[in-house]
């Protein structure tokens, strides 16, 4: 999972939420300034789930293409078309932020992927 910035807390939610159902998950946290370390972890296999909204985080914007670039397979949630990384998803989630100036509540990503965990969890229970 790669989240920064104000995407950041939706991220670390979403990892919380993928270890309490038992599905393997990683935080790309860029602790140390490791982000390069941390991608290059990903296993052929694996999914990088990217969260970035309006202003973009440069550093997830940048993961997200280098992991594109090594044919690793992306789950991008984003706020519209136009966003840098809506077109390298292999599925391209949309939310619709709602701002208060420069306040940005993180609701709508919380719900959508507070959704992708119970529909996961659900999934993995059968």
């Amino acid at each position: 999972i790669t989240a920064a910035r104000g995407a950041f807390g939706v991220g670390a939610y979403t990892y919380y939420g993928f270890s309490r159902i038992g599905k393997r998950a990683h935080l790309i946290d860029n602790l140390g300034a490791m982000r390069e370390q941390q991608l290059a972890a990903m296993a052929p296999d694996d999914v990088l789930l990217v969260l970035t909204l309006d202003d973009y985080t440069p550093e997830t914007i940048e993961l997200a293409t280098a992991a594109h670039k090594k044919g690793r397979r992306l789950l991008v949630i984003t706020d519209n078309e136009l966003s840098p990384v809506a077109k390298l998803g292999v599925h391209t989630l949309f939310v619709k932020e709602a701002r208060l100036g420069h306040f940005r509540s993180q609701v709508p990503a919380m719900v959508l992927c507070q959704s992708i965990i119970v529909s996961l969890g659900s999934l993995m229970d059968r």
